[in-house]
């Protein structure tokens, strides 16, 4: 993803939302069971940032795959050379996460199999009540996982909703809600969609700010914590700093912008996309210093 201009990030991945839209009932079902409130376009444009593989390269992700792949010189998912230390999932390397599907739900860390370390959500979420409610039985895990895209969709939503509780219970009570506020916000979209990238440091990211974001209301809170992000250039890497988590988060809330084409049954979403309190001079300004403090 990097630290890509959100506008221009979306842009340069529109061509997924051709093969997500071939999704939309069942992302529907998944959704009005895990995240009912939240517009369809949301997560089509959080699942930019994925694809139908898994990060690490590997299917079953086994001793046997990892050796049968190693002599073929590439991975089942990337032509990368799966000896090459250099290369994320490779068979020198430990603890790289698979990340499977769309949704990138987090499925385990190598050299474990994919989607069989019962710690991990692609295996714990499998027989989730919400995931049997939305699809009807549980999802695949291990080898399986590939091919089973009713069980990884119902995984997916069901851990965004793992990260939208997480984010939560992570915030600051100032700028949290309560356990039993079922309203859906773009703040509270934003703030789950930050957890999954950078767990409990994207709640401490806005945690450090939470007398300025307490102050305003939560419908302008997502645009305060933004500018708040871009004023000054944290000098760590990645999700350590505040304006990249930031600017990760909104790239795909402008994928989810770009979404809205495809789900004309949902007018409103535009509008719930845009409750960050700023203009749209504003935003682009702010998206431009987020850019530049990000260093990409």
């Amino acid at each position: 993803m990097g630290a890509a201009h959100p506008v221009r990030w979306a842009a340069g991945k529109r061509d997924k939302l051709d093969e997500l839209a071939r999704h939309l009932e069942l992302f529907a079902r998944c959704r009005d069971v895990c995240l009912p409130g939240v517009p369809l376009a949301a997560p089509f444009g959080f699942c930019l940032n994925g694809d139908r593989w898994n990060t690490t390269g590997w299917k079953v992700g086994d001793q046997a795959e990892r050796d049968e792949y190693s002599a073929k010189g590439r991975f089942p998912f990337k032509n990368r050379d799966p000896r090459d230390r250099s290369v994320y999932g490779a068979v020198t390397r430990t603890g790289d996460l698979h990340e499977i599907w769309w949704f990138g739900t987090e499925a385990g860390k190598t050299p474990t199999a994919t989607a069989t370390d019962p710690r991990c959500p692609a295996v714990y979420l499998a027989d989730d009540p919400e995931v049997i409610k939305a699809i009807g039985r549980a999802a695949s895990t291990g080898a399986r996982w590939y091919g089973d895209d009713e069980g990884n969709a119902a995984v997916g939503f069901a851990n965004l909703r793992r990260h939208w509780h997480g984010a939560r219970v992570d915030l600051d009570d100032r700028i949290s809600w309560a356990a039993d506020d079922k309203r859906a916000t773009l703040w509270r979209w934003a703030m789950a969609s930050m957890h999954w990238s950078a767990g409990g440091g994207g709640s401490n990211h806005a945690n450090a700010y939470v007398d300025q974001l307490a102050a305003v209301p939560e419908s302008k809170r997502w645009g305060a914590f933004m500018r708040l992000a871009a004023e000054t250039d944290g000098g760590k890497s990645r999700h350590r700093d505040d304006e990249y988590s930031a600017l990760r988060t909104a790239q795909k809330i402008e994928g989810a912008v770009l979404a809205c084409e495809h789900i004309p049954s949902e007018p409103w979403a535009l509008e719930w996309l845009r409750e960050d309190g700023l203009s749209d001079v504003q935003r682009a300004a702010v998206y431009a210093r987020l850019v530049e403090v990000s260093g990409d």
